[in-house]
């Protein structure tokens, strides 16, 4: 694997959140009698993220960030094959990813999309001991925990649309607040 050494086309700040999220995913890296378990895995890292808020911004520069720095990496707009049911393809993509990192921001509880990769994410954080790196971009972690101040509209409106499924408007909750539980990146405000 290589060093993580991001080109330094980020102002001074950007470069701090990327070496953060490049560090954590250092951490996770095999250690010997792990490589088998990691040797079959296709992505270093699957980023999950509302595509509204973030993929023409942080989203983009991250993925330019950690594929420069020698990792492969997971973004749907990149990574989906056109002759395959794009759900199928996401959802196995995680399963084949070594890294999670779920990109929280002001809708991203609007999209159910997001929120069914997230429930994948989690499942596979607990089964497969996927690693979860979760960045909390202009979102408050406790927001993302309890679905509440600026998450509460986006996920209200979600609930409603979804009443008839309480199931898996519960496993989107959970998923959310296990995930917010997790040690992430807060990069609100900066």
């Amino acid at each position: 694997m290589a060093v993580c050494t991001p080109k330094l086309f980020f102002p001074t700040l950007k470069n701090l959140k990327t070496n953060c999220i490049l560090t954590s995913m250092r951490l996770n890296l095999p250690k010997k009698h792990d490589v088998e378990k990691f040797a079959k895995k296709k992505y270093d890292g699957f980023l999950n993220f509302r595509g509204e808020d973030t993929r023409n911004s942080f989203t983009s520069h991250l993925y330019e960030a950690l594929e420069s720095s020698g990792l492969t990496i997971f973004k749907d707009d990149v990574s989906l094959r056109v002759e395959t049911e794009i759900s199928t393809q996401l959802l196995e993509a995680v399963e084949v990813s070594r890294t999670a990192i779920p990109i929280f921001s002001v809708d991203y509880a609007s999209s159910p999309w997001c929120l069914d990769e997230l429930v994948k994410i989690m499942e596979c954080n607990k089964k497969y001991e996927l690693s979860v790196v979760p960045v909390f971009y202009d979102v408050d972690p406790s927001d993302v925990r309890h679905q509440r101040n600026t998450l509460a509209n986006s996920f209200a409106k979600l609930n409603e649309k979804y009443k008839d499924q309480p199931e898996r408007v519960k496993r989107w909750k959970q998923a959310l607040t296990d995930a917010a539980n997790l040690t992430g990146i807060d990069v609100r405000n900066r």
